[in-house]
Parts: C-alpha cells; sequence; structure tokens
C-alpha cells in the first residue's frame, strides 16, 4: 500500500507540474483578449490580497474557451473573473486565481449542494455498478454565513467558496505557492478528499477567503 501511495504522488506530481506550465503559459496569451474589467471585485484588491501585480479580467461563464484550464469544480456555470501574476519569465510560474460569483434567492441550497459534491458522491446505477466522483474537500472555516476550503486540482488551485445570504463566491488561487513548483504532501489521517494534496493548500485557502470577502 506504501508503494502505490508513493507510485500515485509522484505521478500526480508531475503531471500537476506540466498541468500548471500549460496553464500559466495560456493564461499569458489569453488575459491581454479577454472581456473587460471584473465587475466583481477590483484590480487594486486582487493585487492586496494575492501579492503582486495582476491583470484582472471578465471570462464570462466558465463554459467558455477557457473552461480547461480553470479550476471549474465549483460554480461551473457562474459568472467568472480570471486573475493572472503580470510580467512572468519562462522560468517563473507566477499566480493565477479564479473569482466565480453567484447571486440568486437559491444561494443556500446551491451551497448545500456545492458541498455535498464537493466530499464526494456516489449513486448506485443497479446491476453492481456504482459511479463515483472524487471528493475535493479540505475543511469548513469562518467565513460570511457559510464557507469551506478545497483540495488543489490538478494545476495545485484550491480555494473557498462563501456564502453571503443570497450571494455565493469561490475563489480559486494558486497564489499560497509564490510562483514556486508546487509540492504534493500526503496526509493518510486527513479525510478521503484531502489525504492526498499540495503543501500549498491552506495558503491558498486563507488567501481565497480573504479575497471573496471583497467581492460584491
Amino acid at each position: 500500500m506504501a508503494v502505490v501511495v508513493v507510485v500515485l504522488v509522484v505521478l500526480i506530481g508531475a503531471g500537476g507540474f506540466f498541468a500548471y506550465r500549460a496553464v500559466t503559459s495560456v493564461a499569458a496569451g489569453v488575459t491581454g483578449g479577454a472581456g473587460g474589467d471584473c465587475p466583481a471585485v477590483s484590480k487594486d484588491d486582487v493585487d492586496a490580497v494575492l501579492g503582486g501585480n495582476f491583470d484582472v479580467v471578465s471570462m464570462g461563464g466558465v463554459g467558455s474557451f477557457a473552461a480547461p484550464i480553470l479550476d471549474s469544480r465549483v460554480l461551473p456555470d457562474a459568472e467568472t473573473c480570471w486573475a493572472v501574476q503580470s510580467g512572468q519569465g519562462d522560468t517563473d510560474l507566477g499566480k493565477l486565481a479564479r473569482i466565480a460569483r453567484y447571486s440568486g434567492g437559491d444561494a443556500a441550497a446551491r451551497f448545500q449542494a456545492e458541498l455535498t459534491k464537493a466530499k464526494g458522491t456516489s449513486e448506485d446505477r443497479g446491476n453492481g455498478i456504482t459511479v463515483s466522483s472524487s471528493a475535493y474537500f479540505a475543511k469548513s472555516v469562518a467565513a460570511g454565513d457559510e464557507a469551506f476550503c478545497t483540495t488543489g486540482d490538478g494545476t495545485s488551485s484550491a480555494g473557498a467558496l462563501v456564502r453571503r445570504g443570497d450571494l455565493l463566491v469561490y475563489v480559486s488561487t494558486t497564489a499560497g505557492g509564490e510562483g514556486g513548483i508546487p509540492q504534493i504532501q500526503f496526509d493518510p489521517d486527513a479525510g478521503p478528499g484531502a489525504a492526498v494534496g499540495f503543501a500549498t493548500d491552506a495558503a491558498n485557502c486563507d488567501l481565497a477567503v480573504a479575497l471573496a470577502d471583497k467581492v460584491t
């Protein structure tokens, strides 16, 4: 079992690194041609919270051309802004963030649905067939009316979903890594969604909560 875990961690780490490089490369190429200024949060707030100089643009729904390289696990259809650290060289991975915003009377119900999905689901399709989804719930956090953080995705981007009344905000970022190569960590005592993650998950969670507080 230990050998399997080590191999899994190595494969995830290698795949995450190359995926991360792909994301940052594409990000540098598309931000200039994307939509206008982000209506959800100011560039000054993004710069102050994440630390650095960011290009912050509106991407519309995450179903756009950028969907495959954004953390679309939470609020996949919500209005999305993309923040990319400016002026990065080829050897610097840079910092990224997705800021998704949804407002509606069903916000509380949608929050619970996202929480359930994040903890992983299992559906019995009959005839001995069970379909399961991977968990990515990290922990509940004190923010807004209710909130939880996610573990890192394939590019090490982790974040927080925060509900304030009828407003849902999901911020996912790699900024906790300070632009370095993401490091894999394994916690055998953690829940199924957080057993294998990135060393930057906690820092990204804190930054995501802080930035979500600035979203209106």
